[in-house]
């Protein structure tokens, strides 16, 4: 990995001077900022996708109970023990992201608070078995692209609607954005994924027979909590976003994407 980067840090270096003789310094800034730029987002690509979805880290004084179940089943399943997350958004999710030896449990602080210690062990088992068969690394790459594709779309639709005339250009330019990339994120998911990803997730924990019926119990009570919003849910809640922060509008493009507790 580092040294594929050495060897695109040289080549971008080495064109950059040579287009600098012509063009003048300020493309070789430019390109050298872009290149520092996406060496940070690979390094970090976790983090990155932590902070489209607005993630805050718990410490261990905060939700000891968490950490105690968290590192419970991580020495179960012989993984790192990993660093644990919250956010509020639109959608009560969990999810696990891997970088490396990085392992992150992200879930929706309602899920923390609303958990028995059984529960939140049978919620952390299984996130960790998709670090454990490999699952994790795939779906964090995944989302910090889709993630990436989205604060671009947001980015250039803020440029449009800066350009643009009239009061409500830069909020329309927003919809438009939400709306058509909505649909394209969940293909783009699944396509990345592979057909088979979650069917094979769900196997996978179905192998561990006891801590399966635990999860599927957890998922029993909380079924309400998580069933994918309607399309007239999901359209308001794209609305609403684009009434607010662009990192908003990030967060429940990313939240909206396939969950596999809508196959469990």
């Amino acid at each position: 990995m580092v040294s594929w980067l050495l060897l695109g840090l040289f080549f971008t270096t080495f064109f950059s001077i040579l287009l600098s003789l012509f063009t003048g310094w300020i493309l070789i800034i430019s390109m050298i900022i872009v290149l520092v730029s996406s060496v940070i987002m690979i390094y970090y690509l976790d983090r990155v996708t932590l902070s489209f979805l607005s993630a805050r880290p718990t410490t261990l004084q905060e939700n000891e109970k968490v950490f105690r179940a968290a590192n419970l089943q991580a020495y179960k399943l012989e993984t790192i023990s990993p660093e644990i997350y919250y956010y509020h958004g639109t959608i009560k999710r969990a999810f696990v992201l891997q970088h490396g030896k990085r392992i992150s449990l992200l879930l929706h602080e309602d899920l923390i608070s609303d958990s028995s210690d059984e529960e939140l062990g049978a919620l952390f088992f299984s996130l960790l078995v998709q670090v454990k068969k490999g699952f994790a690394k795939k779906r964090t790459r995944i989302m910090f692209l889709i993630g990436l594709i989205a604060w671009g779309g947001t980015e250039t639709a803020n440029i449009l609607g800066t350009l643009l005339p009239g009061k409500n250009s830069r909020k329309n330019c927003y919809l438009a954005f939400m709306y058509l990339f909505s649909p394209i994120s969940s293909v783009l998911f699944k396509v990345g994924l592979g057909r088979s990803f979650f069917d094979q997730m769900i196997l996978s924990l179905s192998s561990y027979s006891q801590e399966s019926e635990e999860f599927q119990r957890y998922l029993k009570k909380i079924k309400t909590i998580f069933l994918q919003p309607s399309f007239t849910t999901k359209s308001l809640q794209l609305y609403l976003a684009t009434q607010k922060s662009t990192n908003l509008q990030i967060q429940v493009i990313l939240e909206n994407l396939p969950h596999e507790w809508e196959r469990v």
